[in-house]
């Protein structure tokens, strides 16, 4: 399986806000692969097994610059599988630095239009796309699915076992299954707060529901920190990013991450974390999304 580099968890200070209490710290999950980083590790963990056990190739979905894309590319060609991405839009004349780690991979695109990808999670459209590909295990968007929640449980337990004590946990959300597993994980013994990263994002509340068997509560999903939208940029989130690289060396990304730690400079103001608490922020990754089309 895919090799794990044991994180460090490294105590912060967020950018232009002096605070001591709470303590905050960040989980760099960044590190934890060199190619297959952050919560894309966990999340295709086990479907890459199942995968393997099936002896079957991957077929997924994303968009030009999507992180699941671009780890489950690296990750089937360490662990020889081969792999296909249905690509949202056409086909660029330059294509994206993420396509292009893609292809050289071993992945073969295929771009199919923005209206035809609406359909990515309808069940007839899904049919076809296993008629065309009847020998590959098929992993949906962000890799969310049941399997991708499983190891996002194993994940909390990974983190809890470590032995590192805290309070609170904070994750950026996009799909909702990673936090979903994470509050599975947990089992109500920290609180878990996931940052919307998407606009009009309440709908993840009952995507989240939807992975929980037994809701164990203590969790919450803030969704005013989107932005503007998602992968949109934004100047309050921009110098946030800059300052933890300046200050503290530490890189963060814009679609994710980086509206991570501007919401949590926001709510330690307004008193949303409590005194004396020890809050872990999650580095989910996403790095190589940072990229520029050259």
């Amino acid at each position: 399986m895919l090799e794990y580099f044991r994180p460090p968890v490294e105590k912060i200070q967020i950018p232009f806000f002096e605070i001591s209490d709470p303590a905050f710290f960040l989980l760099r999950e960044d590190l934890n692969h060199p190619t297959v980083s952050g919560n894309k590790w966990w999340k295709l963990k086990l479907n890459l097994l199942a995968a393997i056990e099936e002896n079957k190739s991957v077929v997924t979905f994303g968009g030009a610059f999507s992180n699941h894309i671009h780890a489950t590319a690296h990750a089937c060609k360490i662990l020889g599988i081969q792999s296909y991405g249905i690509i949202r839009g056409e086909r660029a004349a330059t294509l994206s630095p993420t396509l292009i780690d893609a292809e050289q991979c071993g992945m073969k695109l295929q771009f199919i239009s923005r209206e035809i990808y609406q359909n990515r999670n309808n069940a007839s459209f899904l049919n076809l796309i296993q008629n065309d590909f009847p020998s590959s295990l098929i992993i949906p968007e962000g890799g969310s699915n049941e399997l991708a929640v499983q190891g996002c449980a194993l994940w909390a337990q990974y983190i809890l076992d470590s032995g590192f004590q805290f309070d609170h946990v904070v994750v950026a959300t996009g799909t909702g299954s990673t936090l979903a597993g994470l509050i599975r994980g947990f089992e109500g013994r920290v609180k878990v707060t996931g940052i919307a990263v998407l606009k009009n994002g309440y709908f993840l509340n009952d995507v989240v529901k939807s992975f929980l068997e037994t809701d164990p509560g203590n969790w919450e999903i803030q969704t005013g920190y989107h932005f503007g939208g998602y992968a949109l940029r934004h100047e309050i989130v921009d110098a946030l990013i800059s300052g933890m690289l300046e200050s503290q060396n530490i890189p963060l990304d814009f679609v994710y991450t980086g509206k991570m730690m501007a919401a949590v400079s926001d709510l330690a103001r307004q008193g949303y974390f409590n005194n004396n608490s020890r809050v872990l922020l999650i580095h989910s990754g996403g790095l190589q999304g940072n990229r520029p089309v050259s």
